[in-house]
Order: structure tokens, then sequence, then C-alpha cells
């Protein structure tokens, strides 16, 4: 596929949001890489295919839609009341 400038819409219907965590210095050996996915979000991209300084994407997300896709690392697997939590977002 070729890109011509312009501005193009995304959303789920033409891709996957996702997004994905890795662990910090203090947590890394108990923290889990994570891949949280997005169902429900829209985004723009403006491409300017002779500049791609002003060329630029931006995404909004609800995030009552994510849902982690997949776990990688910890001591431990996440328990199922550890999985709602973390998709449900910070408090």
């Amino acid at each position: 596929m070729t890109l011509t400038d312009g501005t193009y819409r995304l959303g789920p219907s033409t891709a996957r949001l996702l997004i994905k965590t890795g662990r910090a210095v203090l947590g890394r050996r108990a923290g889990h890489y994570l891949t949280i996915e997005a169902t429900r979000w829209s985004g723009e991209a403006v491409v300017v295919v002779g500049d791609p300084d002003k060329s630029s994407v931006s995404v909004t997300a609800e995030t009552g839609s994510m849902g982690i896709r997949e776990e990688v690392g910890g001591l431990k697997p996440l328990a199922d009341a550890d999985r709602v939590e973390a998709s449900a977002g910070p408090r």
C-alpha cells in the first residue's frame, strides 16, 4: 500500500489498538509485560509524504474497553481479580 498525503480515519474496523507495558526497575522481577487491547477507540493520521515531521497520529480510547490480552513474565500468573483490576485502570 502506498500512502499519499491526506487525513486518514482510524478505528476498530481498520486496525487494532494495542498497548504494551514494561516493568519498572524495582518491580522487574515480580512485574509482568502486558499487552492491553482497546476495543472502542478512534484516531486520525495526517500524512505529509514529502515532510514526515508534519505528519501526526492522534488516538482516543475508551478506558472501559481495555482488556489484558497477553501477559509475560512475573513471579506468578495474574489472578482473575488482578486482571479485572488492571483492565479497569487506575482508581
